[in-house]
């Protein structure tokens, strides 16, 4: 195991490479493409050959920083949280968060939104803005699917 992260309803482990997740499929985020609850770590495949190396999960998602650099996320899209570009439906399956072109070096997720830091040391957030997770000087109550840059001052 070279990575692992536990949510308070599901946890996803990296292991050589290879995802697997296990618990509550609250909002598909076990990322399986099955739409039960895993009593034991089940595989979760990338939507393309990059390798899992980073796990990060929340009550009803899960995020994967990929070899390549790229982050592949699953589960609620309320607030644009999965980086598709849009918002909508659950994903129950990785799926690259598209609207990140950035090199990729560690990721966070929450609930609503989702983090990441970058080569080169910025900060990248999407998904809500309820209270601020985002980073502005602002929040709001509208979905945000593509990253904005963390200003820290």
């Amino acid at each position: 195991m070279s990575d692992f992260a536990v949510g308070e309803l599901h946890g996803c482990g990296v292991s050589q490479g290879t995802v697997y997740c296990w618990g509550a499929n609250t909002a598909q985020a076990l990322c399986t493409g099955l739409p039960d609850s895993e009593q034991e770590p089940r595989l979760a495949p990338p939507s393309n050959d990059a390798r899992g190396q980073q796990i990060s999960v929340s009550r009803s998602n899960t995020c994967a920083r990929m070899t390549d650099g790229t982050v592949q996320c699953c589960g609620d899209d309320r607030h644009g949280q999965l980086g598709r570009g849009d918002s909508g439906a659950p994903r129950s399956a990785f799926r690259p968060v598209i609207s990140l072109a950035d090199h990729v070096v560690h990721v966070v997720t929450s609930d609503g939104s989702a983090c990441a830091l970058v080569q080169g040391g910025a900060v990248k957030c999407w998904g809500s803005n309820e209270y601020g997770e985002l980073g502005g000087q602002t929040r709001d109550g509208l979905r945000h699917p593509q990253p904005s840059q963390v200003t820290f001052r």
